[in-house]
C-alpha cells in the first residue's frame, strides 16, 4: 500500500507541476494556434499567415470575428494535452518497467518491459492528434512533449 501511495503522491506533484509549467509558459509567449485565422476573422476561408501574425494584431479589438475563443488562440505553445499525456505516460511507463525489471521470472520481466512502452504510445497518438486536428503547430506538441517528460 505504500507503494501505490507514493507513486499516487508522485504522479500528482508531477502533473501539478506541468499544469504549472505549461500554463506559465502559454500565457508568456502568446503563440497563435493554427486556426486563429479562423477565430478571429470567420470562417470565410483561408486566410494568409501575413494578415494574422503577432506584428498585424496587437489586441482582441482586430479581429472583426469575436467568437469568444480569441484568448484561447494565443495559446497554443507548448500543448497541454501533449504535456499532460506524456507526463503521464512517462511515469507510468516508468513505474511498469521498474516494475517488470524487479520481476522473480524471466517471462513477467520481459511481458512488462514490452508493456511498459504502451503509455508512451498513447502520449504519443494524443500529441499527433493535436496536430492534425489543427489545435497546435508541430513545434508545439515537441514542447509539451519534453515538458511532460522533464
Amino acid at each position: 500500500t505504500t507503494f501505490v501511495l507514493r507513486h499516487l503522491v508522485g504522479y500528482a506533484c508531477a502533473v501539478l507541476m506541468t499544469i504549472v509549467v505549461t500554463n506559465s509558459l502559454k500565457y508568456y509567449v502568446g503563440y497563435f494556434r493554427p486556426d486563429f485565422g479562423h477565430r478571429c476573422f470567420g470562417a470565410s476561408g483561408d486566410i494568409p499567415p501575413s494578415n494574422y501574425s503577432a506584428l498585424t494584431i496587437t489586441s482582441n479589438a482586430g479581429c472583426p470575428y469575436q467568437d469568444g475563443h480569441l484568448d484561447e488562440g494565443r495559446l497554443s505553445f507548448p500543448s497541454g494535452h501533449a504535456s499532460l499525456a506524456f507526463c503521464g505516460g512517462a511515469y507510468l511507463s516508468a513505474m511498469i518497467i521498474g516494475v517488470a525489471a524487479r520481476a522473480a521470472s524471466g517471462i513477467v520481466a520481459q511481458l512488462g518491459l514490452l508493456v511498459g512502452w504502451a503509455p508512451l504510445g498513447f502520449a504519443f497518438y494524443a500529441a499527433a492528434s493535436r496536430v492534425r486536428d489543427g489545435r497546435h503547430h508541430p513545434a508545439d506538441v515537441v514542447g509539451g512533449a519534453v515538458l511532460g517528460v522533464m
